[in-house]
């Protein structure tokens, strides 16, 4: 099986019918093989490296992984309610008057979120899962899900992020 997996550019929720019209339906369609949709609208990274990795301990004949990335400013984070996903400026629905606690988190991430610390975090992400993928002869594509924007440009050469750079 192929997994595609991402947030809400991969499961398709721009879409008037994600089921048919999302962009691993039509690969899927293409390549005449079945391709597993595991996309997640307002997913981090977090969770599309741990659903990857959980999916190949398990055992699933896995022919190859592709990765959709989204902004390294989402972070996964849990509660008595479960596991969930935020990032500065966050205007989930999931968050209601029940959720108070989590608004809270959302305000202080807003904030106080650290671009360069994000993006560390982000390319050490991409190369952990790259490394176990690697390590389970799993071939894999990785994707970009948003324009990447100015960070890219502004970090990628400085000192403490140059050699991760390399390492992707």
């Amino acid at each position: 099986m192929i997994i595609a997996i991402g947030d809400s550019f991969t499961y398709g929720d721009e879409l008037p019918d994600p089921r048919t019209q999302a962009w691993p339906v039509l690969l899927g369609k293409k390549l005449g093989k079945e391709v597993i949709n595991l996309g997640i609208p307002g997913s981090g990274n977090a969770r599309i490296s741990k659903e990857i990795i959980n999916r190949v301990l398990n055992g699933d004949d896995i022919e190859l992984v592709i990765a959709c990335f989204t902004s390294p400013h989402r972070q996964e984070h849990g509660d008595e309610d479960g596991v969930f996903d935020v990032w500065p400026g966050c205007q989930s629905r999931a968050f209601d008057r029940h959720h108070t606690h989590r608004k809270e988190l959302i305000k202080y991430i807003s904030r106080h979120s650290n671009d360069h610390y994000d993006y560390r975090n982000y390319l050490r992400q991409i190369i952990l899962l790259e490394t176990f993928l690697k390590s389970h002869d799993i071939p894999y594509v990785f994707l970009q899900a948003y324009g990447g924007g100015p960070m890219y440009e502004l970090y990628k050469d400085e000192l403490n992020n140059q050699k991760l750079v390399d390492s992707v």
